[in-house]
């Protein structure tokens, strides 16, 4: 009796990977549009004042610029440079109009009119004990520049 030989299937078999990297880039893709980066945007040195009256807010800002002031009064600008608003407000002023043309420029793609006032928010958040004469200064220069919304961030009283 004579037995052929039985080819094995193992030997031709090839895994298809692409299956696998596309789900794989699909999540990479998910993750990256539900992260939320607004966290970076916060400095961990600064410690909110408390405050009774403090509540969190049904909504969320729009088009929020965050403004981070430390205990010593300066603000520390994208790039990492700090200044003081007391003595030099120049570059603040100058990125607070850079950050208004470009809501302008938002308002006017979005098809809002940029007379009755920018839709974006200036959310200060100061350390509780910045002096208050720089929070002052801070809102005046955003003022000057057509910013009209603020919110100023404290923690609530426990």
């Amino acid at each position: 009796m004579r037995f052929r030989k039985s080819h094995s299937v193992s030997e031709d078999a090839v895994l298809d990977m692409t299956p696998m990297i596309d789900m794989t880039f699909q999540l990479i893709a998910f993750f990256m549009f539900t992260l939320n980066f607004s966290n970076d945007l916060l400095d961990e040195e600064v410690h909110l004042p408390l405050a009774d009256s403090a509540t969190p807010t049904a909504q969320a800002p729009q088009s929020p610029i965050y403004v981070n002031m430390r205990r010593d009064g300066m603000v520390y600008l994208l790039g990492g440079e700090a200044v003081d608003p007391l003595v030099d407000s120049s570059s603040i002023r100058r990125q607070l109009a850079v950050e208004a043309q470009l809501a302008k420029i938002n308002m006017k793609v979005a098809g809002a009119d940029a007379g009755a006032g920018l839709w974006t928010t200036i959310v200060i958040r100061a350390d509780e004990e910045a002096p208050y004469g720089s929070v002052q200064k801070v809102i005046q220069i955003a003022q000057q520049t057509g910013f009209t919304k603020f919110w100023l961030r404290a923690t609530k009283s426990p």
